[in-house]
Formats: C-alpha cells, structure tokens, sequence
C-alpha cells in the first residue's frame, strides 16, 4: 500500500491517518493532534514522520504544524476547511470577490483564492490547494450578524450582497470586475 521506501513508524502514521479518513473524515491535523494520537513518539520522531510523508507525497504541510492527508477520500471544500481551522475564535465570513462571484455578480472564477472578512487580522496564507485571505474589519460583532448569514454546507457565515460589495469598493480592488444587475434579479444593492 505504501512505498517500501517508508520507515515502519511512518507506514503506522498513514495508516492511522486512514483510518481517521473512513471513520471520522477527518483529514486536517494540527501538529497537536497528531502528537495525542501517537503520544509514544517524541517531538522529533514525529517530525521525522510526517516530513517523510510530505517527501513521498502522502501528506501535505499546508501552514506551520498544519497537515492534510492529501489522499483522504472524505476531503472536500479544502479552502473552506483550512479557513474555519487557520481562524477558529474569530468571525470570519466569506466576502469581497469570492462572495460575488458566488452571486454571479462576478464572472470570473476565483477557483484557488478565497476572501474573507475577519474580526482578527489581515492575513494572507498560501497553501498547495490556493490562497485564502483575511482582511480585518472594525464592524462590531453586533452589526455584523445582522449582515451575515451561515451557510451550511461551508460551515461559514457569508456576506450579503450589499456588505460583499461595499467591502469590495473599499478594499479599492477589482472593481471593473462586477457586472451591473440585471433587470430579473432587480433589488435593492449598491451601485457600482
């Protein structure tokens, strides 16, 4: 199943992570976690391991101490995932050019880039599977819940149109991006 190449405790490591895969559909792990599932392993044989998954492809290091198990079958919605993990005592909510596109309000496909909105800092991480940013935000926690909505399947809260377009005009990017209305989707928004 593994390459011959791997150590025992590697092979041990995997297959765990499997498991976890069928069982949970768990397929993120923090450095953390990964030290509680194998508790006999010092910091540094741990670390030995998973550089040898990531080596051989088995694993990906997305962010420091932060690792998918790239062949999980129960990975999906990467990018979202990661952004509930990288920020999980924040309110964050997808935003700006993702949110739009999204609506159809913009028509090129932001594929491997998602914005989001954050009570935290700005940030901006690279991972193999795209870019997710965060751009902070002064709005109280109040006003903003009455601006959001959750959306389930994310397991994010998103922007209303007209919140997505205002931060959009003001970040002052990507603006001759988003197209007008159209006339059977009239409502209330922000003109451009």
């Amino acid at each position: 199943m593994y390459e011959f190449a791997y150590s025992v405790k590697t092979r041990e490591l995997l297959e765990e992570l499997d498991r976890w895969d069928q069982q949970h559909q768990k397929w993120l792990f923090s450095i953390y976690e990964l030290a509680c599932l194998f508790p006999q392993d010092t910091r540094a044989n741990l670390l030995n391991r998973l550089s040898q998954a990531v080596r051989y492809g088995d694993l990906k290091r997305v962010a420091k101490g932060v690792y998918v198990n790239h062949r999980a079958r129960s990975r999906h919605m990467t990018l979202y995932v990661l952004a509930r993990h990288f920020r999980p005592r924040e309110l964050i909510y997808v935003s700006r050019e993702s949110r739009l596109t999204e609506l159809g309000r913009i028509s090129q496909q932001m594929q491997d880039y998602l914005t989001l909105t954050t009570t935290g800092r700005s940030y901006l991480y690279s991972t193999p599977y795209g870019r997710i940013e965060y751009t902070h935000t002064e709005r109280s926690f109040d006003w903003l819940l009455e601006h959001v909505e959750y959306n389930k399947l994310y397991r994010l809260f998103e922007a209303s149109e007209e919140l997505a377009l205002d931060e959009l005009r003001r970040s002052g990017r990507n603006w001759g991006l988003v197209m007008e209305k159209s006339e059977s989707n009239a409502g209330e928004f922000l003109d451009p």
